[in-house]
């Protein structure tokens, strides 16, 4: 997740960094996330399904099993993204770019990908495809898996 901006901070530096890196305060505050839970050393479970991600950018993220269901995803930048075994069903990526994002065991289910790139995405199979909604003007990968 990248914020921008400029702020000045009332308090010590050490205390905003350590509110910042808390789990609970971003899941509490951070744009469309539900719920975040720590699994590992700096590795975080997330939930963001429902959440309004339009035209975001989240270029080389890593959502391995994140819970998109049903997000608003339209527009957005996941070029070159892990989405590895997250849940994708009937989330809106309609022209949303997706260009090298990884979609092994990816659950794609009602997916909306209409007018989106797909262009070099990795381990996307023909099982997945028909069970996402695509369109002539969907850019798919020259490679799609039989499996």
């Amino acid at each position: 997740m990248r914020l921008e901006g400029r702020w000045e901070p009332r308090y010590p530096i050490d205390e905003v960094w350590a509110v910042l890196c808390d789990p609970d305060v971003l899941a509490k505050h951070a744009p469309g996330v539900q719920s975040m839970e720590e699994v590992g050393s700096e590795q975080f479970k997330l939930d963001l399904h429902g959440a309004f991600i339009r035209r975001t950018k989240l270029r080389g993220a890593r959502l391995e099993r994140a819970n998109l269901a049903g997000a608003d995803c339209a527009g957005a930048d996941f070029s070159f993204t892990n989405l590895k075994s997250a849940n994708l069903t009937g989330a809106n990526f309609s022209k949303a770019s997706l260009r090298g994002a990884d979609l092994e065991d990816a659950n794609l289910a009602g997916t909306d990908f209409r007018g989106a790139d797909l262009t070099d995405a990795r381990n996307l199979t023909a099982r997945q495809l028909r069970e996402a909604i695509v369109d002539e003007a969907t850019r798919l990968p020259e490679l799609v898996l039989e499996r």
